[in-house]
């Protein structure tokens, strides 16, 4: 019969191995699904899925945007996409295409963000992205729609490097 000490060896190792795992079981992870349509330069239409992971394997914790993927400490306090306007009237968004874009709307986490090509405005490039009723022109660099995160998924956007323009 074990004694009273066997029995409290056996007691912190039980619960030092719970505290150990307990963690790692608890870890979050998450598995964010979008979905993007774009018209490219050239006329071209292109559906992208675009999401965003978070998730544990090999004993590594993996962050994935899109199509780029990297091994993380933990989860990434924000992700930006960039749109980049060129002299030439030309929209880039490198996470979406390797060419230039007339038009993108991604879907994501409850959120519609559009770019579109609006003639009519006196923005540069002529270009105009609307995320939650709100628009937004180009003006000097990249613009970003900004992805803010914590351990349950996206918890926040916003938009940086555009302009709002008065009403």
């Amino acid at each position: 019969m074990p004694t009273l000490k066997g029995k409290c060896r056996y007691l912190v190792r039980a619960v030092l191995y719970t505290s150990l795992w307990l963690p790692l079981a608890c870890q979050a992870q998450f598995d964010i699904e979008g979905a993007a349509q774009m018209t490219l330069s050239n006329g071209n239409t292109e559906q992208l899925n675009y999401g965003f992971r978070y998730f544990r394997q090999d004993g590594n914790y993996h962050f994935v945007a899109g199509q780029q993927r990297i091994v993380v400490p933990s989860v990434p306090q924000k992700y930006s996409l960039t749109l980049i306007l060129n002299d030439k009237n030309q929209v880039w968004v490198p996470d979406f295409s390797k060419e230039p874009l007339q038009y993108f709307t991604l879907s994501i986490a409850g959120a519609d963000i559009v770019l579109s090509h609006e003639p009519s405005t006196d923005s540069p490039g002529h270009f105009v992205l609307q995320y939650n009723g709100e628009i937004y022109y180009f003006s000097r660099g990249p613009g970003q729609v900004n992805f803010y995160f914590t351990e349950e998924g996206i918890s926040e956007i916003k938009i940086a490097g555009m302009l709002k323009p008065h009403k």
